[in-house]
């Protein structure tokens, strides 16, 4: 009688256990939003200068103004702030490449006139610097089309840089030129151009 009453008590401990250990995981089993805002200790200006002198020497090495390749980085990754950007080092919400280190996420995208969420595979990277290089090679290589580099590495006008970008399909939100040049306007970025 005892051994069974010890049996029984084994396996509703295991079952509890078990219960306390699985169903928080498959409740919380839902996929993650990539722009879920983490708390950061940067302003959006720090964000901007802190990421400054690696999009000038970037611009350096591959002809892409840098006040483009910040505000691409302050949009996509509101300023260093979304759970990507923060925890991924991913500030150019880049999906992953086949056998590319990735995290699965929702992102909402702009599609047949409406905003809805799509699970993406997107890169990992070890740092900020990695995701800018990773994006301008992407970018020279022809992911977004085979001319898009040409034109926007061959444009001193930030104006005719960002129309390229979102013509090419960099980002589906339909006013992503006006988001870009916003933001290089509202914080100067030109003056990284130079």
């Amino acid at each position: 009688m005892r051994r069974r009453f010890k049996l029984k008590a084994f396996i509703i401990l295991v079952a509890v256990f078990a219960l306390g250990i699985l169903l928080p995981l498959i409740l919380h089993a839902s996929t993650v939003d990539n722009a879920r805002t983490v708390k950061v200790s940067y302003t959006q200006k720090g964000f901007i200068e802190n990421l400054a002198p690696t999009a000038q020497k970037m611009s350096k090495n591959y002809g892409v103004l840098a006040s483009i390749l910040l505000s691409q980085a302050a949009y996509e990754s509101n300023y260093g702030s979304s759970l990507l950007s923060v925890k991924y080092h991913n500030i150019y919400s880049l999906p992953a490449r086949p056998g590319q280190e990735h995290i699965y996420l929702k992102d909402n995208v702009y599609s047949k006139g409406k905003w809805q969420y799509q699970k993406v595979d997107f890169a990992v990277f070890r740092d900020w610097s990695s995701s800018m290089s990773s994006y301008l090679e992407e970018l020279r290589q022809g992911r977004w089309g085979e001319s898009t580099y040409k034109e926007v590495a061959g444009t001193t006008s930030y104006k005719v840089a960002a129309e390229k970008l979102q013509a090419a399909g960099f980002n589906s939100d339909p006013d992503y030129t006006k988001h870009l040049i916003s933001i290089i306007e509202t914080y100067n970025l030109v003056k990284y151009d130079r």
